[in-house]
């Protein structure tokens, strides 16, 4: 089932109106880690709002297919070195699983693109995602960490802005639920 164009166009304005958020967060960074979070934050967004853009995006697919693995491998990286803090971690696991969600929807649409379009967009690619069962994981990773999320939102501490800790999990929030949903429309 394709989505219809007038939801393509919600979802953009959705991940446009997020990637603004994450990119204030990242230029109030002060540490290396929260730098770390939001940027791949702000990659997800533009990453996401690339593929639902009925316009499409000036980044080819291969382009995207290569920042989204370099991505994958960096943030399970930064994951790995942080996993011995006894502190906030931060994000970076979540972010290298939805790297390498984001790594196969690139790779498992069959894409109208090998036709000679070498041009990123999700429009039109309905029921097309191939191994299903990976599908399925992701579906239900962004399901228990939108639950976890609200359960977080519930608890986040009022105020800061743009750069609380409300922003942050809405910005999680959305991104699991914007990554659910094109994996939902794209099964």
């Amino acid at each position: 089932m394709d989505a219809p164009v007038a939801v393509l166009w919600l979802w953009t304005l959705l991940f446009a109106a997020l990637a603004v958020p994450c990119a204030y967060r990242l230029a109030q960074a002060v540490d290396q880690r929260r730098r770390v979070d939001e940027t791949a934050e702000l990659l997800m967004c533009v990453g996401m709002l690339a593929m639902v853009s009925p316009l499409g995006w000036p980044v080819p697919l291969a382009g995207w297919r290569a920042l989204f693995m370099v991505s994958a491998v960096g943030l399970a990286v930064a994951w790995w070195r942080s996993r011995r803090l006894t502190v906030d971690k931060g994000q970076c696991g979540h972010h290298a699983v939805m790297a390498v969600v984001m790594v196969y929807m690139l790779v498992a649409v069959p894409h109208a693109h090998r036709a000679g379009d070498p041009w990123l967009t999700m429009a039109g690619h309905g029921g097309s995602l191939a191994f299903w069962p990976l599908a399925a994981l992701a579906l239900a990773y962004c399901a228990v960490d939108i639950v976890r999320g609200a359960a977080r939102l519930l608890r986040a501490a009022p105020g800061h802005g743009l750069c609380g800790e409300r922003s942050r999990v809405v910005s999680r929030l959305a991104g699991s639920a914007g990554m659910g949903a094109m994996i939902a429309v794209m099964v």
